[in-house]
Order: structure tokens, then C-alpha cells, then sequence
């Protein structure tokens, strides 16, 4: 069957990248010819891909988001020394191309080439979430003449946003989201079949991610964080366990960077970059969704900022609570032993679940 998987795949983001290729490669393993469309989201390009308008962070400021607005701008600043907002483009779309089955660009929902799939799937990250993608048609495979099957998975976004396309997403299908919030208030909106299932990159078993990796070092005598804004907090834990531990510790954003580990230099601008960065690191510190769901993959020495309920959600699932940076977390407690069997265990448990999800929903006429 041709499946077209449309998703945030574009954007300068680690994560975003890396559930993208998860998911294709997840749908390959059933049999599947698959291709990603590349979806040229206007809302996102203008984010990621004009060299940060200083426009859209006036705007998350006058809207009161004050702590990405500033974040954006630390961004921009980040990029605009020396070229990295160029090395940056050239080296995630050099990963993207290397690994994603990419279709030519797109740039709305009445493009021919919806017309030559067998089944459409959106989804995952948060292509229902309005304040991030904008109010597109496409995410909710709101495709004219599309005859051919829908399908959710692992969509993730927010009541309002969902609220507002409730017919579009009664048109789908198979439907599947990613938190528990969401299920329980499509429910309430009358879509009593959703269901919750893992993230991409969960879908993928730890062989298959340790096989990604270019580099496995020896040496990993480094402190390895990955922040998506500057949280106080965080930055005082990283501050203290370097200190505490005689261990460097290297901090990366979205921007490119570089950066020297035990003589070495590496570049962050890519997403190989910071798996290779994270999966060789002694601990890992960080304040991202799909930061934890990697630490988790490559079975680090973890501690996270549960800054939203994705991150709560995915700590409770795999009973990893204690790995929270709180006003009460010791430095001992990223210590602490996990007990790997238990999470692999649930991994397993919720990876089989998505699968079925996706076999089902394929496979019915």
C-alpha cells in the first residue's frame, strides 16, 4: 500500500525530525511504500526558515508568551554569528534528504499528488496545535476529493485548536493521539474510538536507534543538556552537578553550534549530531519531550524539567517520576538507578500497542 505521512518534518527542531523518519521507517517494517510530504507550512517557515523573524517574537511577546518570545530571541542571536543560520539549513535538510522519503514541495491541500496515495496518516507531534502550525488544512487531512483512508496517529495539540476542526477530524478514519488529556476531551467532543499511543520515536525498538548512531565513545565523560529555553532552574542543576562531578557539561539549543568534547569537536546542527551527542554522554539534562523520550531510548542517567504534560505523561508511563528537576531534586537523585527491565517492558507494551493501531487501521478496507 502507498502511505503519505504528513507531519511537522521541516522545522529546525531535533525532535520534530527524528519522530518524522521513526514513522516512516515504523510503516516501512509492515510493508508499506512510504513517502513524506513535504508540506511547506507558511507558519513554520516563516519560524524556522527566514532567519527568525524578529516579527513573530514581538508577537509571542505582545501575546504574553514571554518565555518563548525570549527564547526566540536568544535563538536568533544565536544564529546570526557566525553563518550558523546557514550551516544549520544546509545540515538538517542534508539529515532530512538522507533519510525521509520526501515528496517535491508542496505548499497547499488541493495538490495533485494526495491523489496517489492509498491511505493518508497525520500525525504526530503537535500538528493540532494552532499556536504552532497555524490553522492548516492538510494536518487534519481536510483533502479535497481524497477518497482513500485517514488516519490519526499519535496527533498531538490542544482542545481549542482541536475544538475548531472538530468536523475535519470526525472525517478521519482511525484516530490516535498522543496524550491522555486529548483522548478525554475528543471524547467529550463525541469521538468515543480514540486512543492513546506512543510517540514515533517509541515505535522503533533501541536496536534500531543504536544502529543510527555514527560515533560510540568510550570516553563520555561529559554532561550532556539539551534545552529548548533557558529554565533557571535547569540551568543551576547543570551549573552544580558539572561542579559537584569534575565533568563538562555541553548545552546545546536549536541554533547550530559548535562544540568541544575531550579534545574533540563536534557540531550540534543536525539531528545525527545530537543523537550522537546524547547517546555518548555520561548524563543526560534537559527540558524537551522528545530529549526525554531519546534519553529513555539510549538508557541514560537522566533528569528532566516536566514543563509540560507531554513529558509528565511519558514519565508516568514508564514510572520515572523521580527524574523530575524540582525545587526539591538532589543532585544524587540523577544517581539513582532505573530499572531498565520495568521500562523496556512498557515500552515493548506501548510499542506493540502502536503498531496494532497502525496494522488495523491499514489493513481494513
Amino acid at each position: 500500500m502507498k502511505v503519505g505521512v504528513i507531519t511537522i518534518q521541516n522545522a529546525i527542531n531535533y525532535g520534530s525530525t527524528l519522530q518524522a523518519y521513526a514513522l516512516q521507517e515504523a510503516l516501512k517494517d509492515l510493508g508499506h511504500d512510504v513517502v513524506v510530504i513535504d508540506y511547506q507550512n507558511p507558519k513554520l517557515n516563516a519560524v524556522y526558515r527566514r532567519n527568525y523573524s524578529m516579527s513573530y517574537v514581538v508577537k509571542l511577546l505582545l501575546k504574553g508568551h514571554l518565555r518563548s518570545g525570549l527564547s526566540e530571541c536568544k535563538e536568533i542571536n544565536r544564529c546570526k554569528r557566525n553563518d550558523k543560520y546557514r550551516r544549520m539549513l544546509k545540515e538538517y535538510d542534508s539529515y532530512r534528504e538522507n533519510k525521509l522519503q520526501l515528496s517535491d514541495p508542496v505548499i497547499n491541500e488541493d495538490d495533485e499528488i494526495f491523489q496517489q496515495f492509498d491511505a493518508l496518516i497525520c500525525g504526530s507531534d503537535q500538528v493540532w496545535r494552532t499556536s504552532i502550525v497555524g490553522d492548516q488544512a492538510v494536518y487534519y487531512l481536510d483533502i479535497p476529493n481524497f477518497a482513500h483512508k485517514k488516519i490519526a496517529y499519535a496527533a498531538s495539540g490542544d482542545s481549542v485548536s482541536c475544538k475548531e476542526r472538530i468536523n475535519s477530524i470526525k472525517r478521519i478514519r482511525h484516530i490516535s493521539v498522543r496524550e491522555h488529556e486529548l483522548e478525554k476531551e475528543l471524547k467529550k467532543m463525541g469521538l468515543n474510538d480514540v486512543v492513546t499511543v506512543c510517540d514515533p520515536t517509541l515505535l522503533c525498538d533501541k536496536s534500531f536507534w543504536k544502529r543510527q548512531l555514527s560515533v560510540e565513545r568510550s570516553d563520555n565523560e561529559y554532561i550532556f543538556a539539551y534545552l529548548m529555553w533557558d529554565e533557571p532552574i535547569v540551568l543551576d542543576y547543570i551549573d552544580q552537578l558539572s561542579k559537584e562531578k569534575g565533568l563538562p557539561a555541553v548545552v546545546i539549543h536549536r541554533a547550530a553550534e559548535q562544540v568541544t568534547v575531550n579534545n574533540k569537536t563536534f557540531n550540534t546542527s543536525s539531528p545525527q549530531h545530537f543523537i550522537d551527542l546524547l547517546a555518548n554522554a555520561k548524563y543526560v539534562i534537559n527540558n524537551s519531550f522528545h530529549g526525554l523520550a531519546m534519553s529513555i531510548i539510549y538508557e541514560k542517567q537522566f533528569m528532566v524539567f516536566p514543563s509540560d504534560q507531554r513529558i509528565e505523561n511519558c514519565l508516568k508511563t514508564y514510572r520515572l517520576q523521580a527524574r523530575s528537576i524540582t525545587k526539591t531534586a538532589k543532585l544524587g537523585d540523577i544517581d539513582q538507578p532505573i530499572n531498565w527491565k520495568e521500562v523496556d517492558a512498557e515500552m515493548k507494551k506501548e510499542r506493540e500497542f502502536g503498531i496494532k493501531f497502525l496494522e488495523n487501521a491499514l489493513a481494513e478496507p
